[in-house]
């Protein structure tokens, strides 16, 4: 695979993240009904998945390379922040988390789309 197939997979797995965040978080500030939990309960195992010593999935591998801070200790934080979404907890500090990590998402998409046009 070129280099620019790998980045635009890479953006595409970016993509498909924070469009899940996205999803939770207008879920939890606009709906607020939390009618459709498919994708909350998604996101919260992720999550959850984080905090474990083996990433399967490639999500969880993705939130590995984009977290600068990875130490046990942030990963349970991150599992908190699952446990919460699938509790339907939605805390300050859960919401707070989940717009940070669409930021990240979000420019981590600004910087593939660069590479790219620079290839």
């Amino acid at each position: 695979m070129s280099e620019i197939g790998q980045q635009l997979g890479f953006y595409e797995e970016l993509y498909e993240q924070a469009e899940l965040i996205d999803k939770v978080l207008l879920e939890i500030k606009i709906n607020n009904k939390t009618e459709n939990i498919s994708h909350i309960s998604e996101l919260g195992q992720m999550l959850i998945d984080l905090g474990k010593d083996d990433w399967q999935t490639a999500p969880a591998r993705l939130f590995i390379i984009l977290f600068k801070d990875f130490s046990r200790k942030k990963r349970n934080e991150w599992s908190k922040v699952g446990e919460n979404l699938i509790a339907l907890k939605f805390d300050t500090d859960t919401v707070t988390k989940l717009e940070k990590l669409a930021d990240v998402l979000e420019q981590e998409q600004n910087n593939v789309m660069a590479r790219v046009k620079g290839l």
